[in-house]
């Protein structure tokens, strides 16, 4: 026997329909039990509330500084009227032969290309 698309696509919500009617059961198991449990369930709401605090704060000090990271591989050049990005933080060697260089009056795209740091 073989299925057609709409056979399939009611076969899917009807396993949908059963999973959210288990959903459904479940929660007033839980609901029911933290009416029975209230010093369980204050623990574990200060529990829940302490571990998600700590993990946005993580969160937002890991963005912060891939952001600072991503800054310091981007040069801008003023010839071009482009941005530049390297694929690493340039080393205090070639920072300062990147200077000395741009000081000259050589195009950031082009000292940085010879350095084969460019993505």
């Amino acid at each position: 026997m073989e299925f057609t698309l709409k056979d399939r696509m009611y076969q899917l919500k009807w396993k949908a329909q059963k999973k959210a009617k288990e959903a459904g059961k479940k929660v007033k198991e839980l609901a029911i039990w933290a009416v029975e449990h209230p010093a369980e369930t204050s623990a574990i709401a200060v529990g829940v509330t302490t571990v998600v605090g700590g993990t946005a704060k993580v969160a937002k000090h890991i963005s912060k500084n891939r952001a600072e990271a991503e800054r310091k591989r981007r040069y801008y050049d003023p010839k071009t009227y482009n941005w530049v990005t390297c694929r690493r933080e340039l080393t205090g060697k070639e920072k300062i032969e990147f200077s000395r260089r741009r000081d000259n009056g050589e195009s950031v795209t082009r000292i940085l290309e010879s350095m084969n740091v460019i993505k």
